[in-house]
């Protein structure tokens, strides 16, 4: 996994992608209905499996972007400009 991450950009950038969502479900899981919560939470199950189980570029990619995709609808933007 070490070595994955030192070499694939994409795999740096999915496990931040991850690291700001979680983050940010966290912070407003006490806003959000529980369907949003399942949604996010799957979408972050799904990177996770594809992380663990294969090294393809367009596997991680739809991940991202399934993941990326339920954030968006759920989750809530910040407020501060900085921290989007």
């Amino acid at each position: 996994m070490v070595a994955r991450w030192i070499w694939s950009r994409k795999l740096r950038k999915a496990l931040d992608l991850r690291k700001q969502v979680l983050k940010t479900l966290h912070a407003q899981r006490d806003l959000l209905p529980e369907e949003e919560i399942n949604r996010v939470e799957d979408g972050i199950d799904n990177l996770d499996a594809v992380i663990a189980r294969t090294a393809d570029r367009t596997a991680l990619e739809s991940a991202m972007n399934g993941l990326l995709a339920a954030s968006e609808r759920a989750l809530n933007p910040s407020p501060t400009p900085a921290a989007r």
